[in-house]
C-alpha cells in the first residue's frame, strides 16, 4: 500500500464497501438462523458457505496489504489447522468425563427401566 495522501479516499471507500457487504451477509445469516432449518447437513453447508464468503470478501479487500505469497499460504494453513481443531472439539469432549462420576443420562435410563411403566396407579 502506498503512502500517497490521494489514496486515502479510495481506501475509505474500500472500507465502507467492506462494512456494507459484511453487514448484509451477517443480516442474511441471522435471518436464516430464525428459519429453524431442521436438516442438519443443510445448516452446516450454509454456515460454511457464509464463513467462506465473508473470508473471501475480507481477503479481497486486504490482499494489497500482503506483499508475499508465502504469507498468504501460511495464513491459510494456520486457519485450516484451527478450523479442523475446532471441528474435533466436540468429539474430544464427548469422552471427557470427570473421574468417579457416571453419565447421568445412563443412570436416569436405568432407573426408568427398573421402575417400569406407570399407568395411573
Amino acid at each position: 500500500m502506498s503512502s500517497n495522501p490521494h489514496d486515502v479516499p479510495l481506501m475509505v471507500s474500500v472500507y465502507q464497501k467492506l462494512f456494507l457487504w459484511l453487514s448484509i451477509i451477517t443480516l442474511i445469516g441471522i435471518a436464516l438462523a430464525f428459519l429453524h432449518i431442521s436438516v442438519l447437513w443443510l445448516v452446516i453447508v450454509l454456515g460454511i458457505a457464509f464463513i467462506i464468503t465473508k473470508g473471501l470478501i475480507v481477503f479481497e479487500s486486504f490482499k494489497s496489504l500482503l506483499t508475499g505469497r508465502h504469507v498468504i499460504v501460511i495464513v491459510f494453513i494456520l486457519t485450516a489447522i484451527f478450523v479442523i481443531g475446532l471441528l474435533f472439539l466436540p468429539v474430544l469432549n464427548h469422552h471427557d468425563y470427570i473421574i468417579g462420576t457416571d453419565d447421568i443420562s445412563k443412570q436416569l435410563l436405568m432407573e426408568q427401566k427398573d421402575e417400569g411403566p406407570h399407568h395411573g396407579d
